[in-house]
């Protein structure tokens, strides 16, 4: 029963105490509590994701050459496609982070 006990402690933080899993849980439920806080209250925190910023790379590197290949480089069409990509990616991205944080918030409730 001790090895159970042993194996069942965790280190929490920098201070070295000992933390149950209710108390890691905890410390996790804050977190989200937090992170989700800061996207309500500034939605375009999500363009500073590395995930986000990849995407957009790599979505207007394919409408670009997309519009190249049909001879329409810099067309009204071409930019209206870049917005489109750029306002939908950010919806996408806001709405993918924000379930995430709920999902994690929920957890730390339920079994908290």
């Amino acid at each position: 029963m001790d090895d159970e006990r042993r194996e069942r402690r965790i280190e929490c933080g920098r201070s070295g105490a000992v933390c149950t899993p209710a108390r890691v849980r905890n410390r996790l439920a804050g977190a989200s509590d937090e992170a989700l806080y800061n996207l309500i209250q500034n939605p375009d925190s999500v363009r500073a994701l590395p995930a986000y910023q990849f995407d957009q790379q790599e979505g207007q590197r394919a409408v670009d050459r997309s519009a190249a290949a049909r001879g329409m480089d810099a067309s009204g069409r071409t930019l209206k496609d870049l917005t489109r990509f750029g306002t939908g990616l950010a919806d996408q991205t806001y709405g993918n982070q924000l379930t995430r944080l709920l999902g994690l918030n929920q957890q730390g409730f339920s079994q908290g």
